[in-house]
C-alpha cells in the first residue's frame, strides 16, 4: 500500500444526493484524473457510488475540478444544496501495484473535518503536484524498458495454458506493459473507454470476449450500421401494432454491460456520433424518437470498446473527437511466442516474424505499413498442415492472406524463403499457364 494525495469536495441535494468531486495524480501512471461521484452518502461510504471521469486532458484536472464546484456550489439564492465538504486537500491508503480505483478516495471525505472554503482551482493544482512520484518502472514500462525495471503481474496460474471462450476456442494471455491483457480490461471496466488498434486477425475483438464473457454485447461496425441499429426501433406486430425494441448500446447501457463495436471506422459518421454523449463525462442518451422516455443514464458497469483498423485502402480514420473520449489505446499485434507456445508451425512463425521486422523498419523510416500475418492467418494455414494437405497448401493460403497487392511479392519471397518452396503464389484451379 502506497499513499495517494487528492483534492475534494462535496456537495448534498435536499434529496440527499451527493455529489463529489476528487482531483488526483495516479501514483501508478503518473496521469493527473478528474472524477464526480454521485449517489447517497451510504453509496459513498460503501462503494457504490457511480462515478464519471473527465475525458479533458490531463493538464486540465484542475480547471475541470474547479468548473465542477462552482457549478453545483450553493448561491446566495439557492438553498437547495449544502456544501458538505469545501475544496480541500487529503491523502488515502491505495493499492501499489494497478492504476488507482477512484472509488478508494470518496469514502473518506465523510471521515474528514470540515475544511475552510478555499480556491478549489488552487486545492487541485497542490494537490496534483504535491507528489510526483512514479512507481518503479511503470513510466517506461510500455517503452521498452528492462524486464527487471517493469511492474510485472503473472498470469494467474489457473489461466496460463489459455482462457476457453464460449464457443470453445482458446484464448492465450498476452501482457500489455507486463500485465495480462484481460485483466486490465477487467481493471478498467466503468472507470475508462477502450480502444482496440489493429490489422485484421490480431485479436481485437477476442481479447474483450475473454475479458467480460457473457456481459459484452457485440456490434459489428460497416457502411449499413445505423443510429437505430444500436439505439432502438419500432418492431411491427402481427396485430397492426408496433412495439420498441431497445438496441444493443441501450440494452448496455440500462444492464451495466459492456459494449464493443468492432471495426467501428467502417461505420457512418453520424452512427459514431451517437457514442459522444454516452462516452464522455455524461454517459447518457437522449432518444429521439422516444420523447416519452427520460434521459437514459449508464447503470455501473456500463463501458465501451471499440476496435479499428487504420492500415489498408479506403479505411477512415477515426474522428480524433472519439479518441479523446476513448483514451486506453491499445495497439493489438499477434505475439509470434504465443503463436508459437500455441502450436504453430515453425515455418509460419519465421515468416511472422520477417514481415513484422520489415514492418517496423519500413515504419521507422517514414514508409508504409507492411502486411504480416496475424493470428487468424496462422491458424488458417495450420489447418491445412494439420489435415494433411502438406506445405505447398498452407504456404499459399498464407500468401493468398494478404490484402495489399502491392506488397504481395515480398510476402511471397518471405513465405518461400521459410518454407524453401520456389516461386510460391495462391492457389488456383484451371486457366493457369
Amino acid at each position: 500500500m502506497i499513499e495517494a494525495t487528492f483534492a475534494a469536495w462535496a456537495v448534498q441535494a435536499g434529496d440527499g444526493q451527493v455529489t463529489a468531486t476528487v482531483a488526483y495524480r495516479d501514483p501508478f501512471t503518473n496521469t493527473s484524473t478528474t472524477i464526480t461521484g454521485f449517489g447517497a452518502e451510504s453509496d459513498f461510504q460503501e462503494g457504490q457510488l457511480v462515478v464519471r471521469e473527465s475525458t479533458t486532458p490531463p493538464e486540465s484536472a484542475a480547471t475541470v475540478f474547479a468548473d465542477a464546484f462552482h457549478t453545483f456550489f450553493p448561491s446566495d439564492s439557492d438553498h437547495s444544496n449544502r456544501v458538505i465538504r469545501f475544496p480541500q486537500i487529503s491523502t488515502v491508503r491505495v493499492p501499489g501495484d494497478a492504476p488507482v480505483d477512484p472509488r478508494d478516495f470518496f469514502p473518506p471525505l465523510f471521515m474528514l473535518e470540515l475544511a475552510e472554503q478555499s480556491d478549489p482551482y488552487n486545492v487541485a493544482v497542490q494537490a496534483l503536484t504535491s507528489d510526483k512520484r512514479v512507481l518503479r518502472g511503470t513510466a517506461q514500462a510500455s517503452s521498452g524498458a528492462d524486464l527487471a525495471d517493469r511492474i510485472i503481474i503473472e498470469i494467474p496460474e489457473a489461466d496460463r495454458d489459455g482462457l476457453f471462450l464460449t464457443d470453445g476456442r482458446r484464448y492465450l494471455p498476452r501482457t500489455i506493459a507486463g500485465q495480462p491483457d484481460y485483466l486490465v480490461l477487467r481493471k478498467l471496466r466503468g472507470y475508462m473507454n477502450i480502444r482496440l488498434k489493429g490489422v485484421a486477425g490480431g485479436g481485437k475483438t477476442t481479447l474483450p470476449e475473454v475479458a467480460f464473457g457473457e456481459d459484452l454485447i457485440t456490434v459489428q461496425g460497416h457502411g449499413d450500421l445505423s443510429v437505430s441499429s444500436l439505439i432502438g426501433h419500432y418492431q411491427p406486430q402481427p396485430d397492426g401494432t408496433f412495439l420498441w425494441c431497445d438496441g444493443p448500446l441501450l440494452r448496455a447501457m440500462k444492464c451495466g454491460k459492456v459494449l464493443l463495436i468492432d471495426e467501428i471506422n467502417r461505420a457512418p459518421s453520424e452512427t459514431i456520433a451517437i457514442l459522444l454523449s454516452v462516452a464522455d463525462a455524461r454517459t447518457q442518451l437522449v432518444i429521439d424518437d422516444r420523447p416519452d422516455l427520460p434521459t437514459v443514464h449508464a447503470a455501473p458497469g456500463f463501458s465501451l470498446v471499440i476496435t479499428y483498423n487504420e492500415e489498408g485502402r479506403g479505411i477512415r480514420p477515426l474522428d480524433n473527437a472519439i479518441k479523446r473520449r476513448f483514451p486506453f489505446e491499445v495497439t493489438v499485434e499477434t505475439d509470434y511466442d504465443v503463436a508459437e507456445s500455441a502450436g504453430i508451425d515453425s515455418r509460419l512463425i519465421k515468416v511472422g516474424w520477417n514481415l513484422l521486422t520489415q514492418h517496423d523498419e519500413s515504419i521507422a523510416t517514414g514508409g508504409r505499413p507492411i502486411w504480416r500475418p496475424q493470428m487468424a492467418d496462422l491458424i488458417a494455414a495450420q489447418k491445412l498442415l494439420d489435415a494433411g494437405l502438406g506445405a505447398e497448401f498452407a504456404a499459399a493460403t498464407l500468401v493468398a492472406a494478404c490484402p495489399d497487392p502491392d506488397v504481395s511479392t515480398l510476402v511471397a519471397t518471405a513465405v518461400s524463403t521459410s518454407f524453401a518452396i520456389p516461386n510460391v503464389r495462391p492457389l488456383q484451379l484451371g486457366g493457369a499457364a
